[in-house]
């Protein structure tokens, strides 16, 4: 079992769901899949959309405080934090 911040964990969640949403906005026959699982002592939770995705050359920014892609400035800020005292947290993020 590892300990985590249950509130900052649902923030990260549902930032994800939501900019899946607003990159939705436009789309015929939008889409967000949520799956989850693991992978040895690994838990996987992954979010994906069928939007335009993220512009490769935005993808080494966007852990970035304050970085954002969208035109309003509208910005989720994405911390880093530790899923317990000696486990840092992973988080993965691909192009589509």
């Amino acid at each position: 079992m590892v300990a985590i911040d249950v509130i900052s964990f649902q923030q990260i969640i549902h930032n994800l769901i939501r900019n899946a949403a607003e990159a939705l906005c436009d789309r015929p026959e939008p889409r967000i899949n949520l799956w989850t699982g693991s992978e040895g002592q690994f838990a996987i939770i992954a979010v994906a959309d069928n939007g335009p995705g993220i512009d490769p050359a935005a993808l080494n920014r966007i852990f970035e405080p304050f970085f954002t892609t969208k035109p309003d400035q509208q910005s989720v800020l994405v911390k880093e934090g530790k899923a317990g005292e000696s486990q840092p947290s992973l988080m993965l993020m691909q192009a589509a």
